[in-house]
């Protein structure tokens, strides 16, 4: 799981994931990693689907890792619109560029079907 939220919504996320079977900080090799600043293939990745690359740049490691090669099955998320909006939408467009499913959790229906 890879995660880029506040921090109650990033504990929140991981108690699921424990409690359905996934990945924890201490389970299996997982580390709680932080990046810091976003790698220089992340601000080239940004550039490519948004004008204020550096400011947007860290949303690509949401989707591909913290080495920008190691894509999420399915983004989960949530915006206030429903829609392609701020860093999430970022991600969500990254996603859509590759493929990724996206669940926003704003629209009817994300959960269904």
């Amino acid at each position: 799981m890879k995660t880029y939220a506040g921090v109650g919504s990033r504990r929140t996320l991981e108690r699921g994931a424990r409690a359905a079977g996934g990945r924890w900080p201490g389970f299996s090799g997982y580390k709680n990693g932080r990046l810091e600043h976003p790698s220089a293939e992340a601000v080239r990745v940004a550039a490519s689907l948004h004008p204020v690359r550096k400011l947007i740049a860290r949303n690509g490691h949401q989707v591909l890792g913290a080495g920008m090669d190691d894509p999420v099955v399915m983004v989960v998320c949530w915006t206030p619109d429903g829609a392609e909006t701020g860093g999430t939408g970022q991600a969500i467009r990254l996603a859509s560029r590759l493929g990724v499913p996206v669940v926003n959790l704003k629209r009817p229906g994300a959960l269904e079907g």
